[in-house]
């Protein structure tokens, strides 16, 4: 389900390793409790959301609405 783009780049001094695992998260099997809160034209800010899997899933879900991802970058 997710969309993200094989070069969208999310390099927060992680291992490669963390970032693979983070990068094959779904809506499905690491949020499906919001997954019924979410309805089509609602919009969805996902903080903290690393590279962005589940907000590209979210994104499908609340289609037409918007979804916005943001994650801090380090200092």
């Amino acid at each position: 389900m997710s969309a993200q783009q094989p070069e969208d780049v999310y390099s927060h001094g992680h291992h490669e390793s963390v970032v693979r695992a983070h990068a094959s998260r779904t809506a499905e099997n690491s949020a499906a409790f919001v997954i019924p809160h979410l309805t089509p034209g609602a919009s969805v800010l996902d903080v903290g959301c690393g590279p962005g899997s589940i907000t590209c899933d979210f994104a499908g879900l609340v289609s037409p609405g918007k979804s916005r991802g943001w994650t801090a970058r380090p200092r």
